[in-house]
């Protein structure tokens, strides 16, 4: 493997990781179809599948930090994270912390618009961290 694909490889699998040891499924979608999406997410509740689903953009390694938090770039795929049936998240993998963090592309990309905003990134702040702790609410989020 590539030294260039282990950061992705990590945050692919510490996201898996973690949703999967909270009863999630999780499926990961093929390098050759990541059309800016790295993993479908059905979220389930109490043993049971909920029908709720997202798309996950995962980023890893020390290149998506910034001095307020981390950032992940829109390029060509606000329209489809904007406009499509399923929301779309993203999340950063912090290689030094093993940190997860998270934001609703969807939510900021809608919210933007509507003030006459064009984004050329998605941000989250350090506070905004996605682990065992935070993932209840995460996933209330996510569903709501």
């Amino acid at each position: 493997m590539p030294d260039a694909r282990r950061p992705s490889r990590a945050a692919v699998n510490a996201l898996r990781t973690l949703l999967e040891r909270h009863n999630h499924i999780v499926q990961e979608v093929d390098g050759q179809n990541d059309f800016g999406e790295d993993q479908h997410v059905t979220f389930t509740e109490d043993g049971e599948v909920t029908g709720d689903l997202v798309k996950i953009q995962v980023k890893g390694g020390r290149s998506w930090r910034r001095a307020d938090g981390y950032a992940v770039p829109i390029g060509d795929h606000g329209g489809t994270w904007a406009d499509g049936n399923i929301p779309v998240l993203c999340v950063v993998h912090d290689p030094d912390t093993d940190g997860l963090y998270r934001a609703n592309a969807t939510k900021e990309l809608l919210s933007a618009r509507r003030n006459g905003e064009v984004l050329k990134t998605i941000t989250m702040s350090p506070d905004r961290k996605l682990d065992d702790e935070s993932i209840a609410d995460f996933v209330a989020e996510a569903r709501r």
